[in-house]
C-alpha cells in the first residue's frame, strides 16, 4: 500500500488476484491494514442458484467443477467477513458479480447471461467484475485458454459498450459507482 502511494496512486480498495486474500490467514493481515488506510476491501460472493443458469445440464456441469467448491468457501467466507468489516466500517459491496461466472451459467452467450443477471440485481451495491481487453499473441499466451480466451476480452468490450446494456442499466435504475464513491458514502 504504501509503495503503491509513493508512486503517486491512491488505492481505492484491497483485492488481490484470484481472492488469495479472502484465506483466512491472509484476511487477517489484510482487514487490519484495510483499517489502518481505510480502504473498502472486495469480496467475492457471487449467487449461483439453480435458477440463474440457462439450463438443468449447465448447472450439473457446475455442480462437478473446481469453481462450485471454491464459490461455497467464497461465500461462507465472505459472510463471516462481511460482519467484521462493517462492524470496522470498513465498506464492502453488498454483492458480487463477474463475466466469467455469467459465462459459466450461459456458455453460449456473454450477453444474454450477463442480460439476466442484471435484469435480477439485488438491491444494495453490487460489484461487476470484468476483464475487457484486445487479445494479440502476448496476451493470449499468457491466458489458460490461449485465443479463446483473449476473444472472449474482445467479447466483453463488445457487450459492455453496447447500447442495450446501457438502457438496461438505466432502465433498472443502476447508479454505476466505483470503490471511491463507496468510501465517500460511508465517510
Amino acid at each position: 500500500i504504501e509503495k503503491v502511494m509513493e508512486a503517486g496512486v491512491q488505492p481505492s480498495h484491497l483485492d488481490s488476484h484470484e481472492s488469495i486474500h479472502m484465506y483466512p490467514a491472509i484476511f487477517r493481515v489484510l482487514a487490519g491494514l484495510a483499517r489502518q488506510a481505510r480502504l473498502p476491501v472486495r469480496l467475492q460472493d457471487e449467487p449461483m442458484s439453480r435458477e440463474s443458469f440457462a439450463s438443468p445440464a449447465t448447472y450439473l456441469r457446475y455442480l462437478s467443477s473446481d469453481a462450485f467448491a471454491k464459490n461455497q468457501v467464497m461465500k461462507a467466507l465472505s459472510h463471516r467477513y462481511r460482519v467484521l468489516l462493517r462492524d470496522w466500517g470498513i465498506p464492502t459491496s453488498d454483492s458480487f458479480l463477474s463475466t466469467f461466472n455469467c459465462l459459466r451459467k450461459d456458455p453460449d452467450s456473454l450477453e444474454r447471461g450477463l442480460t439476466r443477471e442484471l435484469e435480477n440485481l439485488r438491491p444494495g451495491v453490487t460489484e461487476l467484475m470484468v476483464h475487457p481487453g484486445f487479445s494479440d499473441s502476448l496476451l493470449e499466451s499468457s491466458l489458460d485458454g490461449g485465443h479463446e480466451a483473449g476473444l472472449l476480452r474482445e467479447e466483453e468490450i463488445r457487450i459492455l459498450t453496447d447500447p442495450r446494456i446501457r438502457a438496461l442499466i438505466e432502465r433498472h435504475g443502476v447508479r454505476l459507482i466505483d470503490y471511491r464513491a463507496l468510501m465517500a458514502a460511508v465517510a
